[in-house]
């Protein structure tokens, strides 16, 4: 699952692929989520490798507004820089990345600093 999910996130690295990647729901969108949400200590990795192929798909600008949007994406992201923990320290800094990518999107800027408890608290405590 790791080496799949890196592959994704250099794959994505090409603005048309991850806007094609971020585009497929049913497929690459939901795997990605899926493991962006995991929360089990053995599979840390895997959430961090899942965390960087959103960071590279935030790169987009196109998908900036849509991944925001995506509930479960917008949960996974502000959980992982939510978190505090010493061990949490690489999750939390490519999560806070992808908050600072989404936003640069005039449409999302609104939206996450009326996010209190999420967003706008997770990018406070990390400051």
């Amino acid at each position: 699952r790791e080496a799949a999910l890196v592959s994704l996130w250099n794959l994505c690295g090409e603005a048309q692929i991850a806007e094609e990647a971020w585009a497929d729901a049913a497929g690459v969108r939901a795997a990605v989520l899926a493991a962006a949400s995991l929360r089990a200590e053995p599979v840390r990795r895997v959430r961090l490798c899942a965390l960087r192929v959103l960071q590279e798909i935030t790169a987009m600008p196109a998908v900036r507004t849509s991944l925001w949007s995506d509930e479960t994406a917008r949960a996974a992201v502000v959980a992982a820089a939510q978190l505090m923990g010493s061990g949490d320290r690489s999750l939390r800094e490519c999560a806070v990345k992808i908050l600072f990518g989404l936003a640069t999107n005039p449409a999302n800027k609104a939206a996450m600093w009326h996010d209190e408890l999420g967003a706008r608290a997770a990018l406070v405590a990390s400051a």
